[in-house]
């Protein structure tokens, strides 16, 4: 009988629960109810920031940081399904773009997904989505103030504070 370590069963059982969420993700008839804008702005923001962050993972070969940064956005989509405020046009931006990103990664459930999205070319032909700056820039960033070293508290600023702003923040 064959016998694996506690590491590898739940490196299995948390990848098919990844791939079990995909292709709820994939197949979900998303409808959305009220939609608010911070809601479609922060599915966006996660989505380009995913896009930077699997494409600087892949040039470097850093095949496991690119699995949790798309993780991290099944999370974020998953939160979307249930809340249902997103437009459908972020909903259907996440749902491809994630499938985009995962091709490499995990062929087959992508070209599946993808046809079934009613594409007539293949998954692995489109062009490797691109992520803009702009949608996935935070709009608030935590400031760390530290005294001889030593961090004495935290504060969220604007991402643009300028330097005068944030020691008279601090």
């Amino acid at each position: 009988m064959l016998s694996i370590g506690n590491h590898a069963a739940v490196f299995i059982a948390g990848s098919r629960r990844f791939i079990e969420d995909v292709w709820k993700l994939g197949t979900a008839e998303y409808s959305p109810g009220t939609v608010s804008d911070d809601a479609t702005l922060a599915l966006r923001r996660k989505v380009h920031q995913t896009i930077a962050k699997v494409d600087e993972d892949m040039v470097d070969f850093k095949w496991n940081t690119a699995v949790a940064a798309l993780m991290t956005l099944r999370n974020s989509m998953l939160d979307a399904l249930r809340g249902q405020e997103v437009s459908a046009a972020a909903w259907t931006e996440a749902v491809e773009t994630l499938l985009k990103l995962l091709a490499p990664i995990a062929p087959h459930i992508s070209e599946e997904l993808w046809t079934r999205l009613s594409h007539s070319d293949s998954v692995h032909v489109q062009a490797w989505p691109e992520a803009d700056a702009s949608i996935a820039a935070e709009d608030v960033v935590t400031m760390v103030i530290q005294v001889n070293g030593k961090v004495r508290d935290r504060l969220d600023v604007p991402a643009g504070i300028s330097a005068e702003d944030a020691e008279a923040a601090a």
